[in-house]
């Protein structure tokens, strides 16, 4: 043991022994100063934590949470998508389906143009209303089924005031929309199942969450809606024939 020390003391002063004449004094005055202030140094270093003289413990990673920022929702992929999907309809000329029907493709452009707006408008309003995130989950199903019932008496009352002025009778009118909405009936009621497990289940804890869920939903329902006009534009074939002359 005393081999050792000596062994160190003799590194030391060979350390020492090369370095300059400044650095030499420097070093001088500060084992000087350290000696007479041994008592007060040794106290102060007592006074620190342990936690902050151990510099190699892991630290661990600060969590912070996420901010449920509501209005970051109005730029969801699901306001993209009904525009996109708006494009793809507006493109469908329906040229396989022969003979082909102007008026019943014209009559089908209104029928989606206005669902693209109420939805659009609807779900903005409910995204920005500021009461929203207070309500119990009960409630968010309460004003989302109030959401989906208004927006579409909205457009189909909007969309049958448009075919009557295209000179489409009013049974002929209320006819087109309401085979439009039995033949997506069934989408709809399996968005209503959906809002129903996502009010109940403890993985969405916010409405935030319910609503950011809920939209996701909403965008698979409105990317498959070319397929639908395509499917009730031959469901509903030679009906409106009697209105090509007129």
């Amino acid at each position: 043991m005393i081999l050792l020390t000596l062994l160190s003391i003799d590194s030391i002063l060979k350390f020492l022994g090369t370095l300059p004449i400044w650095a030499k004094i420097s070093m001088g005055f500060l084992i000087i100063i350290c000696f007479i202030f041994k008592d007060a140094i040794s106290t102060l270093i007592k006074k620190i934590p342990i936690e902050k003289l151990n510099i190699f413990k892991k630290k661990e990673p600060i969590y912070k949470p996420r901010v449920e920022d509501y209005n970051e929702l109005i730029v969801h992929d699901f306001f993209l998508t009904l525009d996109s999907t708006l494009g793809k309809v507006k493109q469908i000329d329906f040229g396989d389906i022969k003979p082909v029907n102007h008026i019943k493709r014209q009559m089908m452009l209104k029928l989606m143009n206005l669902k693209m707006i109420s939805m659009e408008k609807h779900f903005k309003e409910l995204i920005l209303d500021e009461n929203i995130k207070n309500l119990t989950a009960q409630e968010f199903k309460f004003k989302m089924m109030s959401t989906i019932s208004e927006l579409v008496k909205e457009y189909n009352e909007l969309c049958v005031v448009e075919f009557i002025k295209m000179g489409i009778d009013n049974e002929d009118s209320w006819y087109f929309v309401d085979s439009y909405e039995g033949y997506r009936s069934t989408i709809v009621d399996s968005f209503i199942e959906r809002l129903e497990s996502i009010c109940i289940s403890k993985q969405y804890e916010t409405n935030y969450g319910r609503l950011l869920a809920i939209l996701e939903i909403l965008t698979v329902a409105v990317d498959v809606i070319p397929r639908d006009v395509r499917s009730l534009y031959v469901l509903i074939n030679g009906k409106y024939d009697k209105y090509i002359n007129k």
